[in-house]
């Protein structure tokens, strides 16, 4: 990705040293970029979250009637009795274990019924980094833009055009799914 950012910051600066620092600098801010979204919580997938809330409750349910000692088998259960041996700190038969094992299930099963995962409340997740990355391209642009040779007998207009491009470009290059804002 560095050689296309480079490619694209050649068709802007032509001052090799200027070429260096914007280098630097656009890829310092699609680092920050990069970490901020990845880094943000609330970008986290709450449908997938919710799925995995899901497939726990529907275990724990299962575990629960698996367990139930109407449901275990006759033969399983006298062996178990008798190869049984409480813990300090266990039941002192088998059946006093299943039975607290049971009332343990159901407490985590109120609990994580009782408890829902929220969707973020930022109506649209993302724009702060984008902003930020952004404001962060136009003013490496026009800062290096000033010294530049290649903007020495342009207009303000025209440099605000092509500060415009070169943040489309390097954003297309950073992340395709980047909008850029009309007021730019």
């Amino acid at each position: 990705m560095q050689a296309d950012v480079l490619g694209v910051i050649k068709e802007y600066f032509e001052d090799l040293p200027t070429v260096k620092d914007v280098l630097e600098q656009v890829c310092d801010a699609a680092t920050k970029y990069e970490l901020a979204v990845s880094g943000n919580p609330d970008r986290k997938n709450t449908q997938e979250q919710r799925h995995d809330r899901h497939e726990l409750v529907e275990t724990l349910k299962e575990l629960r009637i698996r367990l139930d000692p109407l449901h275990l088998p006759q033969p399983l259960m006298s062996s178990a009795r008798l190869a049984y041996s409480p813990t300090s700190s266990g039941a002192p038969t088998l059946d006093g274990e299943i039975g607290f094992l049971l009332g343990k299930i159901e407490e985590m099963l109120q609990l994580f019924n009782s408890v829902d995962i929220p969707t973020p409340a930022k109506t649209n997740p993302g724009k702060p980094e984008r902003d930020t990355l952004i404001n962060d391209l136009v003013l490496t642009f026009e800062s290096m833009a000033s010294s530049d040779i290649s903007y020495a007998g342009s207009t303000p207009e025209e440099v605000m055009g092509e500060c415009r491009e070169f943040v489309q470009n390097i954003c297309n290059l950073i992340d395709p799914d980047i909008k850029i804002p009309r007021n730019l």
